[in-house]
């Protein structure tokens, strides 16, 4: 066993990855790995408690280092991370979940809590990755759930994720462009498809550029899968609701294809940042 110093841990962490986090980004990353590889808390860290920690873990903890270093996400290093308040497994066949994607559960949960109590509606995720979407729905909302995605397997991650967070969700492996082959007609559609230009990949950091699954996050059409989604709404009038998380850039292309609907309603609402970002339409 070896005695180390937190706050030591700390001023070496930040020392090595300066060029991957800014001091921001380092101090939830580094508590992030304490917790994990030391069991220590945020409270252990301001108290500098000194801890004694076996050649082994302290060697899985470099290793971590050595991961970051190269640019890899942390997430993917420790395999998991927390998403409305859901412990969600990743790896590098899903993307990992963002802060703005919670912001459009959050709509959805909030506008769902306010109908008449006792109603029950069905949910349709399209292009799921890990089932974070799906998950926080079917826990929260308690309406069936189902979910498709392309890569069988990201349905098998999420999968496991919906076990790990006791929900049921039916996953299939499905593309989208094959939408009426996904059973039953949904009351509410919601997706966060691949909608990242592929001009805008010189502008995103490498973490994201080389470990995340492509497939996931660029379109070369930056509409095509807003027109998949648009013309199985037009099919279907049963469906009531639509949530879709957007591309600042074809924001307002995407809201004019709904608005296109006669006797529609169409909301925009923006991300932390002020871009334009989630998109509601209902009948």
């Amino acid at each position: 066993m070896e005695k180390i110093s937190l706050q030591k841990l700390k001023k070496s962490f930040a020392t090595k990855l300066s060029n991957i986090y800014s001091e921001t980004e380092a101090k939830p990353v580094f508590t992030w790995l304490i917790e994990h590889y030391f069991n220590a808390t945020s409270t252990d860290l301001l108290m500098d408690k000194s801890l004694s920690v076996s050649a082994d873990t302290l060697s899985k903890y470099q290793n971590a280092l050595n991961r970051l270093k190269e640019g890899e996400p942390v997430q993917y290093i420790l395999g998991y991370t927390e998403f409305y308040n859901c412990h969600i497994k990743v790896d590098n066949n899903v993307l990992i979940p963002r802060p703005e994607t919670e912001v459009l559960v959050d709509w959805i949960v909030s506008d769902m809590d306010q109908l008449k109590p006792g109603k029950t509606l069905s949910i349709l995720d399209l292009g799921t990755g890990s089932g974070c979407m799906a998950i926080v729905l079917a826990k929260h909302l308690n309406y069936p759930v189902k979910a498709i995605d392309i890569s069988p397997e990201a349905i098998q991650l999420a999968k496991e994720n919906a076990n790990l967070n006791q929900v049921s969700v039916d996953f299939k492996t499905l593309d989208m462009n094959r939408l009426d082959d996904a059973d039953d007609v949904p009351d509410i559609l919601v997706s966060n498809p691949p909608y990242v230009l592929e001009t805008e990949k010189n502008q995103m950091e490498n973490k994201v550029v080389d470990y995340e699954p492509h497939l996931a996050l660029f379109s070369k059409d930056p509409l095509y899968f807003y027109h998949l989604i648009f013309r199985y709404v037009q099919q279907h009038q049963k469906i009531r609701y639509v949530y879709l998380e957007l591309n600042h850039l074809t924001a307002d292309a995407v809201a004019d294809l709904f608005r296109s609907i006669d006797h529609q309603v169409c909301t925009i609402r923006k991300d932390m940042r002020g871009n334009k970002r989630f998109l509601k339409w209902h009948r």
